[in-house]
């Protein structure tokens, strides 16, 4: 009975852990998101997406 406590509770937290590695690798992968799209953001400047295409739609 014990051995079989013992093997559930190995379970559990393993599970856990998969859990907690998931978790921590989604808020990093949000993290680097969040950095990407300040550099982009910076890189652009003042460029306006809207003007561009109302440019292109009136040359084409």
């Amino acid at each position: 009975m014990a051995k079989d406590s013992k093997l559930n509770v190995s379970i559990v937290e393993k599970r856990l852990q998969i859990l907690w590695v998931s978790r921590l690798n989604e808020n990093l992968n949000i993290k680097k998101a969040l950095r990407i799209q300040e550099e982009l953001r910076k890189k652009s400047g003042n460029w306006n997406g809207s003007a561009e295409v109302a440019k292109w739609r009136r040359l084409h």
